[in-house]
């Protein structure tokens, strides 16, 4: 089953540098930020599936010994503008891309 069309346009950005979501661009971090969210699109692109904080960081390569996504996109005391609009966790420990608003 494909993913409902949103509204807006979400589409990411070469490497998942940049990631359109709606009216909005997103900029993330080389690295571990970009690489979280393509593991996140690929399962959008699945159906929205939810994936574990622990499968994205076996997905990304991590090697910390307790993967939290969170700490990915933390900014100093910030969470990165993307935290709980674009990326979202519906349940404790797994994730997934929200459609934009209408």
């Amino acid at each position: 089953m494909a993913a409902a069309t949103p509204a807006y346009p979400m589409e990411p950005g070469p490497n998942f540098l940049t990631f359109r979501w709606g009216k909005q661009r997103f900029h993330f971090a080389k690295g571990n930020q970009a690489e979280s969210v393509r593991v996140l699109w690929e399962e959008w692109g699945k159906g929205g599936h939810m994936v574990s904080e622990m499968t994205i960081g076996d997905r990304i390569g991590s090697q910390a010994t307790r993967f939290r996504l969170s700490d990915v996109f933390r900014r100093g005391k910030k969470m990165h503008p993307a935290w709980g609009t674009l990326i979202v966790s519906p349940q404790k420990g797994c994730f997934l891309l929200e459609n934009p608003p209408a």
